[in-house]
């Protein structure tokens, strides 16, 4: 068997704070402190802001806001993702900006107005 040499770079990219994984025990400190050699912070090119009505608006339809999905069968994927990137692809939401998502009058709002593509009962639970 012929011995060969390899040399590999490795780029780790997560949305995770690894160091504070590591301090409450749920991640490997020794992988960590391997990989962790150089790091670079990339701002999100949106930025979500959900308030306590877009939040409490989120859970009735049986979202998990905390964890920005929906974990029960009974909820609509597309809830907030369709009108957002909707929003995104008419140009209505620029890189660098801020979304605010809440609920106005029982109707999910973004930046303060109904989107016009979510219609009435839309997302109304099956």
């Amino acid at each position: 068997m012929e011995k060969s040499e390899h040399n590999a770079r490795f780029i780790f990219a997560t949305n995770s704070d690894l160091a504070k994984r590591v301090e409450a025990g749920t991640f490997r400190a020794d992988l960590y402190f391997r990989i962790n050699v150089i790091q670079i912070h990339l701002p999100p090119l949106v930025e979500i802001v959900l308030d306590y009505a877009g939040r409490d608006w989120l859970a009735e339809k049986g979202w998990d806001p905390a964890l920005w999905c929906a974990p029960f069968e009974t909820a609509d994927p597309a809830l907030c993702t369709n009108p957002l990137a909707e929003m995104i692809l008419a140009g209505e939401v620029r890189d660098g900006t801020s979304v605010r998502i809440s609920a106005i009058d029982g109707d999910i709002t973004f930046n303060g107005k109904k989107p016009e593509f979510v219609h009435e009962g839309e997302f109304d639970m099956i």
